[in-house]
């Protein structure tokens, strides 16, 4: 018999994104109904690049952030399952979407050249390791308010939650290669880092008229 390779389903989200944030439980219920039948595959685009654009002037009229503070609590709540804190982007405003982003598309390319081999598995609810990172820097921000358009929050993030569940020793090697991660989004126009301009500016382009 003929194995059917995985449904390929490609998702394009920016990670400071309420609606990304609110869909995740019924990404969720996907992977458990699905399991290995279905294969998520996570872009990262900069609709929040510059979220004093977005955010600031954007809802300058409405009511500056306080009021999208508001709108993205609303969106939450209708969406049900995911806890927004009271504050959201009224304290603690990341500055970009890109710093967490390249992070994220530093692990894909370590873990497609099988640099993360061995970290990756099942340990996440059928969520992937890009996926189970993203998911816990969207946590960090709309449920614990902590800034995710700096370095060090998003490599603590990532280092202490996305590997939780990992032995210690494949917890150390795993947040040493997002130390790597961190150095790699740092770096100038290395390989690594024109690798992943592409994406961003492609994405950022067709997501000019997103939400």
């Amino acid at each position: 018999m003929t194995t059917q390779p995985p449904l390929t389903i490609a998702c394009y989200s920016d990670i400071l994104c309420v609606w990304a944030y609110g869909l995740q439980p019924r990404v969720d219920a996907l992977h458990q109904e699905f399991g290995k039948a279905i294969r998520m595959d996570h872009h990262f685009i900069a609709i929040f690049g510059n979220t004093d654009d977005k955010v600031v002037g954007g809802w300058e009229k409405q009511g500056g952030p306080a009021a999208y503070g508001a709108h993205v609590r609303g969106v939450a709540e209708r969406l049900g399952g995911v806890e927004v804190h009271p504050e959201i982007w009224v304290r603690n405003r990341p500055a970009t979407s890109l710093t967490p982003h390249l992070v994220l598309e530093a692990i894909r390319l370590l873990r497609d050249r099988g640099e993360l081999d061995g970290v990756c598995g099942d340990d996440f609810g059928g969520r992937c390791l890009v996926e189970e990172a993203a998911w816990q820097l969207r946590l960090a921000f709309f449920r614990d308010l902590r800034d995710v358009g700096r370095m060090d929050v998003v490599e603590s993030v990532v280092a202490r939650s996305a590997f939780r569940s990992r032995p210690c020793a494949t917890r150390s090697r795993a947040a040493e290669r997002s130390r790597r991660c961190a150095r790699t989004s740092r770096q100038g126009p290395t390989s690594a880092s024109r690798a992943v301009r592409p994406s961003f500016s492609t994405a950022a382009a067709r997501s000019s008229t997103a939400t």
